[in-house]
C-alpha cells in the first residue's frame, strides 16, 4: 500500500512540473520576432512558468505555425492534454467571462493600425494605394482614354438589357440581408474619390428617353466625373482611399483623424451615438447626414441600420470590458473592442455570407498567414464583380413591428429614401433590421429595379442617375478589359456566340441588340447574363474573381483573427453570428428571428 502511495506522489510531481517544459523553445521563437513588445515577452515567460489561475492560464504554442506574429494560443494537443486545464478546453459551451480572462493578455499583442500601415512589411494594403489588375489595361489610347469607344452609350445599353417589369425574387429564399451585407463590406474594402480638378465624362441621354428626356430636348446628359488617379508606368491607375483589408474601416475609418472624430470624448473607449425620437440609439448626425467615416452611411436606411448595429456592438463590448477590467485605459478598451468587432465582421463574411454567394466550400480552408502575398484590391472586383448585388435590390422598405406585421405608419420607397435621414431619426433602425430579414431579395440577373436604374438619388426631375449606366461608364473609366478578354485572363473559355453566354433567348437577343459581337461586351453586362450554375448566386466569371479576391484578403492579412487568436477565442468569435449581434443590440427578440438571418424566415 505504501509503495502505491509513493509512486502516485511521484507521478503527480512529474505531471505538475511537466507544464513548462516546452517554454524555452517558445520563448526563443518570441524573442526573435520583431513584432512583439517587451511586455508581451515578459507575460509569456511568466505564464510558461506557472498558471496563476484556472481562468487565466493559456499554454503557449511550442512553435508558431500560423505566421510571423506570435499569439496566445491553446497550445499543441500534447501540452493541453497534459495540463490540469484540459477539461476546461473541452467544454462545448464557451462562456464570455471565461474568454474575458484572456483580454488583459491580448492588450500586449500589437493591434492593427487604423490605416493598416503595420500589416505588411512593405506597407502594402494601406489607404490611398493603387488598385491592381487581373487583366491588361484597355484604355482606347492605351494610356488613359475611356475604354469601349466603339460601344453603345451606357444609358442605351441599360435601356436595352436591364429594364425590369415587375419583381423577380430569388429561388433560394435569401433575405435582403444578403445584398445589404454585400454593400456593407464593400464599403470596408473599396472607395474611390473623383479626381481633383474634376475630369468629366458625362453620359449622353438618348433622344426621347422616357425618364431622362421626356420632352425630346436632345441636350440632356447624366453627370459623371472620372475617378481619382495617378500615372503608374505611363498609364492611368485608380486609387483606393481606404484600407485593403477587411478590418472594419466602414465603422472606424481608415485614418487616425477619422477614428478620433467617431469616438466619444469622455473616456475614448466608446463610439459616439445619438437617440431617435422613439428612444433607440442611432448614429449622431450633422443635420443633413449621419456622422460616420463617410457620407455613404446615410445613403439608404438599410445601410444606416448596419452602421448603427455595429457601432452599438462596439459599445456593447467596450462596456463589458470596462466593467470587467476597470484599470485598463480608454485606448486599450477601445482597441480590444475594435479587435473583437473586426473579427466578428470577418467571421460573418467568411462563415455565413460567402458560402451563400459562392456556395459551400468554394473558399479554401485557412492555411495560415502568408507573408509572401501582396494584399491588394483588384480593379475588376471593385468596379464590376462585387457590384452584383445591385440587381438584388427591392423597391420598397417596409416597417415591420415585433409581431411581423407590416405597419402603415412608415413605408418608404427606396427611390425617396436616398440620403434622407429623417425617417431613421424618427423611427430608429430596429424596424429596418426586421425588414431586411423579412424581405425576399431579388434574383441576380440582368434586370434592375427602376428605383436605382431610373431614380437613383431622387425622383425624376430632381437629382437623378442610372446605376447601371454609371457602372458601365465606371468600368470604361478605369480602362478595364471586355468580358471575353477577362475570361481568357482567368483561364475560362471565351464565349463566341450570344447564346453561349445565356440560354435565355430574350437575354441573348438583348445582348445582340446592344453589342455588335461577344468580343465587345462590357464585363458587368456579360457576367450578369451568364447561365446559372447549380445553386450559385453568382456565375462562373464573377465567382472566379470574388473567390480569388476574398482568399487573398484573408491569407495576406497578418492580423486575421484565426491567425492572431488562440483557438478557444476563435471558437468564441465563431459563435458571434449576425443573429447574435442583432439580438443583443436591438429590441428584436429570439422568437422573431430565423436561425440564419440571410434567409427569409418562413
Amino acid at each position: 500500500m505504501i509503495k502505491h502511495i509513493f509512486w502516485s506522489i511521484c507521478v503527480a510531481v512529474v505531471f505538475w512540473f511537466s507544464l513548462p517544459v516546452f517554454s524555452q523553445s517558445y520563448t526563443d521563437t518570441v524573442r526573435k520576432n520583431p513584432y512583439v513588445s517587451s511586455k508581451y515577452k515578459a507575460i509569456q515567460a511568466q505564464l510558461a512558468k506557472k498558471a496563476t489561475s484556472k481562468n487565466q492560464y493559456i499554454a503557449p504554442r511550442a512553435q508558431q505555425k500560423r505566421g510571423d506574429i506570435p499569439t496566445y494560443d491553446s497550445a499543441s494537443k500534447h501540452s493541453v492534454q497534459n495540463s490540469r486545464m484540459y477539461k476546461d478546453f473541452k467544454k462545448p459551451t464557451i462562456q464570455p467571462m471565461h474568454i474575458f480572462s484572456l483580454l488583459p493578455k491580448l492588450v500586449y499583442l500589437q493591434f492593427r493600425h487604423i490605416d493598416a500601415s503595420n500589416n505588411h512589411p512593405d506597407r502594402l494594403g494601406m489607404s490611398d494605394t493603387f488598385f491592381s489588375r487581373l487583366t491588361p489595361v484597355a484604355y482606347s489610347d492605351g494610356k488613359d482614354t475611356l475604354a469601349g469607344a466603339s460601344r453603345k452609350n451606357p444609358r442605351e445599353i441599360s435601356n436595352i438589357v436591364f429594364a425590369q417589369q415587375g419583381l423577380v425574387p430569388n429561388r433560394n429564399w435569401f433575405s435582403s440581408f444578403l445584398w445589404q451585407w454585400g454593400q456593407f463590406i464593400d464599403h470596408d474594402l473599396t472607395h474611390t474619390h473623383t479626381h481633383t480638378p474634376a475630369e468629366y465624362a458625362h453620359i449622353s441621354i438618348p433622344y426621347g428617353d422616357r425618364w431622362f428626356d421626356p420632352y425630346n430636348t436632345w441636350n440632356i446628359v447624366m453627370p459623371f466625373s472620372r475617378s481619382a488617379y495617378a500615372y503608374l508606368q505611363g498609364k492611368r491607375e485608380q486609387i483606393n482611399t481606404i484600407t485593403t483589408f477587411l478590418d472594419g474601416s466602414m465603422v472606424y475609418g481608415s485614418s487616425d483623424k477619422e477614428a478620433a472624430r467617431l469616438r466619444q470624448r469622455n473616456g475614448l473607449w466608446k463610439m459616439k451615438i445619438w437617440y431617435a425620437e422613439n428612444g433607440e440609439s442611432i448614429l449622431p448626425d450633422s443635420g443633413r447626414e449621419f456622422i460616420a467615416w463617410d457620407t455613404r452611411s446615410s445613403e439608404q436606411p438599410g445601410l444606416t441600420a448596419m452602421h448603427t448595429l455595429f457601432v452599438r456592438e462596439h459599445n456593447y463590448w467596450a462596456d463589458r470590458i470596462k466593467k470587467a477590467y476597470p484599470k485598463l485605459s480608454g485606448n486599450e478598451i477601445y482597441a480590444l473592442a475594435r479587435d473583437i468587432v473586426t473579427a466578428e465582421i470577418q467571421s460573418i463574411t467568411y462563415r455565413e455570407y460567402l458560402p451563400l454567394i459562392l456556395w459551400k466550400r468554394a473558399i479554401s480552408a485557412y492555411a495560415g498567414y502568408n507573408s509572401s502575398l501582396k494584399p491588394t484590391i483588384y480593379n475588376e472586383f471593385s468596379t464590376a464583380a462585387f457590384r452584383f448585388w445591385h440587381t438584388q435590390l427591392t423597391p420598397e422598405l417596409l416597417r415591420i413591428d415585433s409581431k411581423w406585421i407590416e405597419s402603415s405608419e412608415w413605408h418608404l420607397s427606396l427611390a425617396r429614401s436616398f440620403f434622407d435621414i429623417s425617417h431613421v431619426k424618427k423611427y430608429g433602425v430596429d424596424s429596418v433590421v426586421r425588414w431586411l430579414h423579412h424581405n425576399l431579395a431579388q434574383k441576380v440577373d440582368t434586370k434592375v429595379i427602376d428605383s436605382v436604374r431610373n431614380m437613383l438619388f431622387g425622383a425624376p426631375g430632381a437629382w437623378w442617375f442610372d446605376l447601371v449606366a454609371l457602372n458601365i461608364q465606371r468600368w470604361r473609366d478605369h480602362g478595364l478589359a471586355s468580358y471575353n478578354v477577362t475570361r481568357k485572363c482567368l483561364w475560362l473559355q471565351p464565349k463566341y456566340a450570344f447564346d453561349e453566354i445565356t440560354s435565355d433567348r430574350s437575354v441573348a437577343d438583348s445582348l445582340e441588340k446592344a453589342y455588335k459581337d461577344t468580343t465587345d461586351i462590357d464585363l458587368w453586362v456579360g457576367w450578369l447574363a451568364e447561365k446559372p450554375y447549380k445553386w450559385w448566386v453568382v456565375w462562373e466569371t464573377f465567382h472566379t474573381i470574388i473567390k480569388k479576391q476574398f482568399e487573398l484578403l484573408r491569407d495576406a492579412d497578418a492580423f486575421w483573427y484565426e491567425h492572431r487568436y488562440p483557438d478557444i477565442f476563435v471558437d468564441f468569435i465563431h459563435r458571434q453570428t449576425l443573429r447574435e449581434i442583432v439580438l443583443r443590440n436591438t429590441s428584436i427578440t429570439d422568437r422573431e428571428l430565423g436561425k440564419n438571418l440571410f434567409y427569409v424566415q418562413r
